[in-house]
């Protein structure tokens, strides 16, 4: 149970976040704060996919607290996109508030079905 995070083979100065089907939001945190540790350690700021495929617990209304707070720690300054891989609707729908709520990320927050396609978004974003 739990989250791996490792940098991508495919696209370099990018971090895979890999949810196993069960994973809480403590893993979720304790993975965010291992990003930010790989950053520190390289001294550049990465791009972020985070692998939902595998599924994700049931989101109650309580838990936007939790993205809150996830997303608050995201640094400021010259980070990359943050794309969700996901076809469940329920998380398409919590990306959709978080940007209205998180406005300096709305332009970075994004979904994508599949890894590949969440790569691709990444590579055109840094176009």
């Amino acid at each position: 149970m739990g989250i791996t995070v490792c940098w991508d083979d495919e696209v370099a100065g990018c971090v895979v976040m890999s949810c196993d089907r069960e994973w809480d939001w403590v893993a979720l945190r304790q993975a965010a704060l291992d990003v930010i540790a790989m950053e520190t350690n390289t001294g550049r700021l990465a791009d972020v996919i985070i692998d939902l495929r595998q599924g994700a617990p049931r989101f109650r209304l309580d838990d936007m607290g939790h993205v809150h707070r996830l997303l608050a720690m995201c640094p400021e300054g010259n980070q990359g996109p943050i794309v969700l891989v996901t076809r469940d609707p329920r998380i398409s729908a919590v990306v959709r508030v978080a940007r209205r709520i998180f406005t300096r990320l709305s332009g970075r927050l994004l979904v994508a079905e599949t890894l590949e396609e969440a790569r691709q978004k990444i590579v055109q974003r840094r176009v």
